[in-house]
């Protein structure tokens, strides 16, 4: 499950402007969590994210969240990005990686183009990810990423 810290981690960097300077910032939760909230242009996923919470090809990262529970050791995240694939591309292609990493589909949804598909390892409710996907103005997509666990 997502710690409420990295929940409102989120949304903060979620709300951050693309393509502005690189900023990074560390929220640190009342139980001694330490969240890693960065935005901005030239972003890098985390080197330790999970096999099963890949990164599309192409894609633009508008946005990165790495919730560290020792030193700087991620226990869970959330990835912004922009893409060129409409968002039901975007699940298509996460729907394949799903069945490739052995994840099993705990549900989906969609909203007139918006599409959402979470998945979560067999048997297992501590590793996971959720996939988001919104069409943008110029036919892409703008996507969420969170995952946990790995």
């Amino acid at each position: 499950m997502i710690r409420p810290v990295l929940a409102l981690a989120s949304v903060a960097a979620l709300l951050a402007a693309c393509g502005q300077p690189q900023t990074r910032n560390v929220v640190k939760g009342a139980d001694g969590e330490k969240v890693i909230v960065e935005s901005g242009s030239g972003l890098k996923p985390p080197a330790d994210m999970p096999a099963f919470a890949e990164i599309m090809p192409g894609a633009i990262l508008t946005s990165v969240i790495a919730q560290a529970g020792g030193p700087d050791q991620v226990k869970g995240g959330a990835i912004g990005f922009n893409t060129d694939r409409s968002p039901q591309q975007v699940m298509d292609w996460y729907r394949e990686r799903i069945a490739a990493r052995g994840l099993v589909i705990a549900g989906e949804m969609q909203t007139g183009e918006a599409r959402m598909i979470a998945a979560r390892a067999e048997g297992s409710e501590d590793v996971g990810l959720h996939v988001t996907a919104g069409p943008t103005e110029d036919g892409g997509s703008a996507v969420t990423l969170v995952y946990n666990g790995g």
